[in-house]
């Protein structure tokens, strides 16, 4: 097996699904390594006999002996880095029940190509992150981890079908009244540069973009995930990280990069209020987020926690690292400029709520405050 090549286990005491399973896990990716197992007793024999230990293990969760939620528990202890998928034929009725530290995918059953997928990417890119065997397993022992909400699976679906429509996106939008009415408000920023104003879902995502949509649906829609945290400071939290999008939106757009970047900079903004967000469900004080758990040397907590759950959800290892990097250079000709445009931001919206902006401005490098001044002047 390649260095590159991963080792996954599947497991379900169904042989004609592990046979289908193993065909098509097989042809999605044909150079790794796959050990199917139709006995949830002998798993750890059959995992025993490769010389490589698994990266992803996959089970049923409705089996004989040993469920499949017992086993991925058991799977957590032994390989504790490994990632780990539960199949269940009721996702939205077991999720908050079983999904823990020893789960981190909830995959339907009947499945589809598409979830495998979606599995296979994210163990893969995980591998790639920088982190070391300490970090990785600090992370994995983090317990109810946000997972990706259906409604934003059913987003991403619909915008990859070729035939699917801003209307039908709208559709998918519209079953969650507040993510609707936040994406008309920012549809009328000037911030983002709107200045005629809409009352219309269909046009406000059609202004914003589906990468923009898909972004502020997702730091909307985790909030069920957060048990412990008050849903009015999540809001904050959430409105806090939203206009500093907007800044970095319009940063971005005065620097003239291109609309990808510019994209990928206002998702990035707002991803990073995930990272926070875990840490003060976990019990982190405000002043605890860079070292709460010390994950990895000279990376902040609430960075690496953020980092490490975009790759489950399926985002890539360029977005995990970018975010990654911020707070490591802040000079906006540097090759590093998605990371660095978005500290900026961070720093001038938190400079607006401690009313502190010329403090702020008289801090900067020239370059810099001439282009928030530049800002400043055009925005009503």
């Amino acid at each position: 097996m390649s260095g590159s090549a991963l080792h996954v286990m599947f497991i379900d005491d169904d042989e004609l699904m592990l046979k289908a399973a193993g065909r098509m896990l097989r042809r999605l990716r044909p150079d790794w390594h796959f050990t199917l197992v139709n006995d949830p007793q002998c798993w750890q024999e059959a995992a025993a006999e490769v010389d490589h230990q698994p990266e992803l293990i996959i089970s049923d969760l409705l089996m004989p002996n040993l469920q499949g939620d017992e086993l991925l528990k058991q799977a957590s202890q032994i390989y504790p880095d490994s990632i780990r998928a539960l199949i269940t034929g009721d996702t939205s009725k077991e999720a908050s029940v079983l999904l823990n530290s020893s789960v981190h995918f909830m995959l339907p059953k009947p499945f589809s190509e598409e979830d495998f997928v979606h599995v296979l990417n994210s163990a893969e890119r995980l591998k790639q992150m920088p982190f070391s065997t300490a970090c990785r397993a600090k992370l994995a022992e983090i317990e109810d981890l946000p997972v990706l909400p259906r409604t934003i699976l059913q987003i991403r679906q619909c915008i990859l079908r070729p035939e699917a429509s801003i209307q039908d996106v709208s559709d998918l939008v519209n079953r969650e009244p507040p993510l609707a009415a936040r994406l008309v408000q920012l549809a009328n920023s000037a911030y983002l540069g709107f200045q005629v104003r809409t009352s219309s879902l269909t046009e406000s995502i059609r202004r914003l973009g589906l990468a923009m949509v898909e972004a502020v649906a997702n730091i909307m829609l985790t909030q069920k995930s957060f048990k412990q945290l008050d849903p009015l400071i999540h809001q904050q939290i959430v409105n806090r990280y939203l206009n500093a999008a907007e800044k970095s939106k319009a940063l971005s757009e005065r620097l003239h990069l291109p609309t990808r970047e510019q994209e990928k900079i206002y998702l990035m903004t707002l991803f990073c209020s995930i990272g926070e967000l875990v840490l003060l469900e976990k019990g982190a004080a405000p002043d605890q987020l860079e070292e709460f758990y010390s994950f990895e040397c000279g990376y902040k907590d609430s960075l690496v926690i953020c980092s490490y759950i975009l790759i489950l959800w399926g985002y890539s290892v360029d977005m995990a690292e970018s975010i990654l990097r911020i707070g490591r250079e802040q000079d906006l000709s540097g090759k590093n400029i998605d990371s660095q445009v978005l500290l900026l931001a961070m720093r001038w919206m938190e400079s607006e709520t401690s009313n502190s902006m010329e403090t702020f401005l008289r801090s900067l490098p020239e370059q810099n405050k001439n282009v928030i001044e530049s800002i400043l002047a055009d925005t009503p």
